[in-house]
């Protein structure tokens, strides 16, 4: 077994694993904007907050979600055995989805925020950075598991398998669905509406996205597929956010 030092090393580099392709994410985003791209500043800062605000808020609405959706099964006898997919397909969009605009609220009376693609990238680096904070979470989860029932061998490689997962399809779909919400924000700042269209649209995605991801823990052999059908969903919303940031940014949106 290692010392402290390498138990260290490790920490750091599931830390590293679970940022860097959020990050590499947001600046691909920023940089999709050819004309009046985002203060770099402004958009790590939504990025900071949603991997802080964003993240403990849901972790602590969802617990508290959860348990009051146990309580009403216990009582009513409703939901056998279902509890656990409504926590991750009605609880856990909603409760993220809000959490995750709450960055972009916060700055959209600000000058800087004065288009509508602003939205879409404030948005995108909000769920960028509430995955990277996740994708932590996860790697540290399955680290430790795996080491403790298979070897650091094991270890590495399943939380090899969960960064290219995450990275493809988690890591993707928040983004995007942080975009979309975000995009509402700006949209009725700019032109009015009702920003919480756009959430609702988000919330389905996400709400989509995780029932394929419960489908693939209990598939068996065509699990793969569901995990194939996730990944793919989560990357081509977010290669749909880019598109139209491009297309606001050469359209000159207000």
């Amino acid at each position: 077994m290692g010392g402290p030092q390498v138990v260290v090393q490790e920490e750091i580099a599931i830390v590293i694993m679970g940022f860097l392709p959020c990050i590499f994410y947001v600046l691909w985003v920023r940089y999709s904007e050819l004309t009046t791209r985002e203060p770099f500043d402004k958009v790590l800062i939504v990025f900071a907050i949603g991997a802080t605000v964003s993240t403990g808020l849901a972790l602590v609405l969802e617990i508290i979600g959860q348990e009051v959706v146990e309580i009403y099964a216990a009582a009513t006898k409703a939901l056998p055995g279902g509890t656990f997919l409504v926590g991750i397909v009605v609880l856990a969009p909603v409760i993220e989805e809000f959490t995750k605009a709450l960055p972009v609220l916060a700055i959209r009376d600000r000058p800087f925020f004065s288009e509508i693609e602003d939205g879409l990238v404030y948005g995108a680096a909000a769920g960028f950075g509430f995955a990277a904070t996740e994708n932590v979470m996860y790697f540290f989860v399955s680290w430790k598991e795996a080491s403790l029932g298979l070897g650091k061998v094991a270890g590495l490689a399943s939380i090899a398998v969960l960064v290219i997962v995450r990275s493809l399809g988690s890591a993707s779909l928040h983004g995007a669905t942080g975009a979309i919400s975000g995009s509402g924000i700006s949209t009725q700042k700019m032109l009015g509406g009702w920003w919480v269209s756009r959430y609702a649209m988000a919330v389905i995605y996400h709400a989509l996205f995780n029932f394929a991801i419960f489908l693939f823990a209990y598939l068996g052999v065509l699990s793969i597929v569901a995990l194939v059908v996730a990944c793919a969903f989560g990357l081509w919303l977010f290669r749909s956010i880019l598109y139209e940031i491009r297309i606001l940014d050469r359209a000159g949106s207000p």
